[in-house]
């Protein structure tokens, strides 16, 4: 499953942007470069994060449950 820009994504690996991001945190995707990076937003809507997509995975939103 690729994960593009609007998708949301879950914190696995916090390696390299520790300072940043807390695992199992849920970020907005907000753009993506061709090296694998991705840029996200926080929920507050301040702070702009890169981090690889592998350190990812995407939140897939259950339709049934609203």
């Amino acid at each position: 499953m690729s994960i593009v820009a609007g998708d949301k994504v879950e914190v696995q690996d916090r390696t390299g942007v520790e300072k940043y991001v807390i695992d199992g945190e849920i970020y907005k995707v907000i753009g993506l470069n061709q090296g694998g990076m991705l840029k996200l937003i926080d929920n507050d809507g301040f702070s702009e994060i890169f981090i690889p997509c592998n350190q990812v995975k995407k939140v897939v939103e259950d339709v049934n449950s609203y």
